[in-house]
């Protein structure tokens, strides 16, 4: 009997877990939202513009780090076109807004250039998936595509 009451209250503790609110998209989302590391891995290919200046296919796999207040930091390791490169403490800003959409910049120690990256807080806030929108200064970016940055639970 007592092992059936312990197995009862923990079943209702982890449901209550689960039900907890997160900060997800169309929540009333803000910079606060992202507070903490997630693990971010994106891939991205070269578009036509891309292709005229050889700029290759890129793999990246980072730890981000939000503060809450719109300010970032990323530890990352690329495959930039077959040549890896590893880039310790790279600064940038965020920005989210009520829709949990959002945008972070950050400029790439290696090449100089800064990145501009399209977000979306997946619904349970468990994670950001990331588009490459641009880079700042270029009429066309020379890549596209896209990543998935997750937050331990």
């Amino acid at each position: 009997m007592r092992f059936g009451r312990l197995a009862l209250s923990m079943a209702a503790i982890a449901i209550a877990v689960l039900w907890l609110p997160r900060a997800g998209a169309g929540t009333g989302t803000t910079n606060a939202s992202l507070n903490g590391p997630c693990v971010w891995q994106g891939l991205y290919y070269p578009t036509t513009s891309g292709d005229q200046v050889k700029a290759g296919p890129v793999s990246v796999v980072a730890l981000l780090n939000f503060d809450g207040n719109g300010n970032m930091s990323l530890d990352y390791d690329a495959n930039v076109n077959g040549t890896f490169s590893a880039t310790p403490n790279a600064q940038g800003t965020y920005q989210v807004d009520p829709n949990g959409h959002g945008t972070f910049y950050y400029t790439s120690p290696a090449s100089g250039h800064t990145l501009v990256f399209d977000f979306f807080i997946t619904p349970q806030g468990h994670a950001l998936r990331t588009m490459l929108r641009s880079y700042v200064g270029m009429a066309q970016a020379l890549r596209v595509g896209n990543g998935i940055c997750r937050f331990d639970l």
